[in-house]
C-alpha cells in the first residue's frame, strides 16, 4: 500500500474516502473555470492515484449548476510570464507511471 495524501487548492477540492478519490471543481461563481493552480493539483492527484492501491474509483464533479466552463482565460491572460506551458501538462499525462502490476501505462 502507498502512503499517499491528497491536497486541495483554491477552487479544487480533493478528498479520499473509502476507496474513492473525489475531485471537485469548486468555483461555481466562475462556472468552475480551471486556473493554472487547479490544473497542476488535478494532474498531481490523478498521477498519485494511479499508484495508490487504496483508490478503487475516481469521481470528478463540479460544484453548482455547471460542471466546468473551461480554462479561466481572464486569469491566464493576467500574468503571462508566471504561468506554466500547457505542453508540460500534456507531457506529464502521457508519461504515466507504471500500473499496479508493474507494466507501463501508455496512451
Amino acid at each position: 500500500m502507498t502512503d499517499t495524501s491528497y491536497h486541495s487548492v483554491p477552487g479544487l477540492v480533493v478528498a479520499f474516502d473509502a476507496g474513492v478519490l473525489n475531485v471537485t471543481l469548486d468555483r461555481p461563481d466562475k462556472r468552475n473555470a480551471i486556473s493554472d493552480e487547479m490544473i497542476v493539483a488535478f494532474v498531481d492527484a490523478i498521477t498519485a492515484a494511479t499508484t495508490d492501491d487504496r483508490v478503487r474509483a475516481i469521481v470528478v464533479s463540479g460544484a453548482g449548476e455547471h460542471f466546468c466552463g473551461g480554462a479561466d482565460i481572464v486569469a491566464r491572460n493576467r500574468d503571462r510570464e508566471a504561468r506554466p506551458h500547457i505542453g508540460s501538462y500534456d507531457d506529464r499525462l502521457r508519461a504515466r507511471p507504471a500500473s499496479r502490476d508493474g507494466s507501463v501505462v501508455r496512451r
